[in-house]
């Protein structure tokens, strides 16, 4: 999401959540990425069903909550704070990126996911 603007920001996930609950109710939804900002701003309200934005209310939920097993602890919360090792969290974004197909851009160095929702 957008680097900058909170407006932007929320716009942006009201206009992925509008797409996601357009979809089958049926079909799995993994959302993950760079959303820059925190879970309890506006924008990470809303997305975890927290708040409305133009009257709409997200329904997502945070897989690190919801996970079984939780490996690299000391990896959460990268925003604005990330502290792990390069060449690890690399590997482990191609192959995230690679699962979700789409293209590994290898001028790209600084890619990370802030979360994964479902």
């Amino acid at each position: 999401m957008d680097e900058y603007s909170p407006r932007a920001r929320r716009r942006s996930a009201l206009l992925t959540w509008q797409h996601i609950a357009s979809l089958p109710p049926s079909l799995p939804v993994v959302y993950c990425g760079g959303f820059n900002t925190q879970k309890e701003s506006t924008t990470g309200r809303f997305l975890l069903g927290r708040s409305r934005e133009h009257g709409v209310v997200g329904d997502m939920r945070d897989a690190w909550f919801n996970a079984r097993v939780r490996k690299n602890v000391s990896l959460v919360r990268t925003y604005h704070g990330f502290k792990g090792d390069k060449q690890g969290t690399l590997e482990y974004l191609k192959l995230i990126l690679r699962a979700l197909c789409l293209c590994w851009d290898r001028q790209t160095q600084d890619l990370h996911i802030d979360w994964i929702l479902f």
